[in-house]
């Protein structure tokens, strides 16, 4: 008998850990659709208006008043260019996510000075 109990706990457990993972992924899903059109928005704006290294003007205060008004901790401006006259756009945010490893990612904001080619013809983006 106790064997079919472990069994049946095991099999719980199991059904409830996958109900948490399907509620879990549907709101992942929830989340993602209502917020694509403004990412798609934003993915849009960034390539109309690509800035060149060391010009990331416009790019890094969008980022950090996004960032800003999702209510992460943000420092703009960061970094140092050996140049003294070059203004440093670098943003760092911190997205405390509760306790669990720290997650560095890094990205770069500046465009290249090319047209791009890889929009379908019925888009807007260059």
């Amino acid at each position: 008998m106790k064997k079919v109990c472990t069994r049946c706990m095991v099999v719980a457990i199991a059904v409830v850990a996958a109900a948490l993972a399907v509620a879990a992924q549907g709101d992942l899903d929830e989340k993602i659709d209502s917020n694509i059109e403004d990412w798609v928005g934003t993915y849009k704006h960034f390539h109309a208006n690509p800035e060149l290294s060391t010009q990331e003007k416009e790019t890094s205060a969008l980022i950090a008043g996004s960032l800003r008004k999702l209510g992460y901790e943000v420092t703009d401006h960061f970094g140092k260019y050996e140049e003294a006259n070059l203004v440093s756009y670098g943003v760092v945010a911190v997205l405390k996510n509760g306790p669990g490893p720290t997650v560095y990612v890094r990205t770069e904001l500046d465009a290249l000075p090319v047209r791009e080619n890889t929009a379908p013809a019925d888009t807007t983006c260059t």
